[in-house]
């Protein structure tokens, strides 16, 4: 096995990331090619993909976004309406109803992917009681 990032400390970039990942990577074929990359093993492959490991993590923690963990953001009457939802218990297929529409439409509102009929939208008010003014600027 030959070691490499002996020095590094901290990974600067993302090309020093792709190197280290790859290292990584080729370290576990090479280990489990060995039969020396067990559950609990301790030996200088777990160490050494540990030890890299854990520099690629805190670059990914420090340097890198990820799209998919970035917290959805909703439009403040679909979070009025979720928070409603949650007030009274009811769940997307029981708004649904009450909204007169299908739980597909519904759903494409809460995710921000459709607005809602002006029939649908006249619903929350009367049926939720949510300010109008968002419902006109929102639905």
């Amino acid at each position: 096995m030959k070691q490499i990032f002996q020095e590094v400390k901290e990974l600067k970039t993302q090309s020093e990331y792709d190197k280290a990942m790859a290292y990584v990577n080729a370290l576990i074929d090479e280990a489990t090619e060995k039969g020396v990359l067990e559950p609990d093993a301790d030996n200088k492959y777990t160490r050494e993909i540990g030890r890299v490991g854990s520099l690629c993590a805190d670059f990914e923690s420090n340097k890198m976004t990820f799209k998919h963990l970035t917290p959805r953001t909703y439009s403040p009457l679909v979070q009025v309406v979720r928070e409603e939802m949650f007030k009274r218990d009811i769940r997307q297929n029981e708004l649904a109803h009450i909204l007169g529409i299908n739980t597909t439409s519904l759903s494409l509102f809460i995710s921000g992917k459709r607005h809602l009929s002006l029939s649908s939208a006249k619903k929350l008010y009367t049926e939720l009681h949510i300010d109008p003014r968002l419902i006109l600027e929102y639905a």
